[in-house]
């Protein structure tokens, strides 16, 4: 079987560190099943992201991001479009500690910085 990697251009910056706005992405349609902590292209041709899978559903998979700019969100399991095809040691269990050790820093620092007064 041939697998098709595709390629699409980041924006945002919601999947930081791994992903800035401008990277080129590989993407696997062939890559499931999926797992816990895998990163994933979800959405329509209008709109789509990609996120990091946190718990599955009878119907799809809730999913966030690693920097902490969005809340967790539900997305049916039709609407995920492959895999991202690098960073294989960061997918699955191994995502997951990840992606909750990243996330925990760049909210602490948010919190952090409305905490601590501005120097000029």
């Amino acid at each position: 079987m041939t697998r098709r990697v595709f390629w699409i251009t980041g924006l945002g910056n919601s999947m930081r560190p791994l992903f800035r706005s401008g990277d080129i992405i590989p993407i696997d349609p062939a890559a499931g099943p999926y797992r816990r902590g895998d990163m994933v292209l979800y959405g329509s041709a209008d709109q789509a992201a990609i996120h990091r899978l946190l718990e599955t559903d009878r119907n799809g998979w809730w999913v966030a991001d690693d920097a902490g700019l969005l809340d967790p969100h539900f997305v049916s399991a039709d609407s995920i479009h492959g895999r991202v095809a690098r960073f294989e040691p960061l997918q699955g269990k191994t995502g997951l500690i990840y992606h909750r050790i990243v996330r925990s820093l760049f909210l602490t620092g948010r919190r952090l910085k409305q905490l601590l007064p501005c120097r000029p």
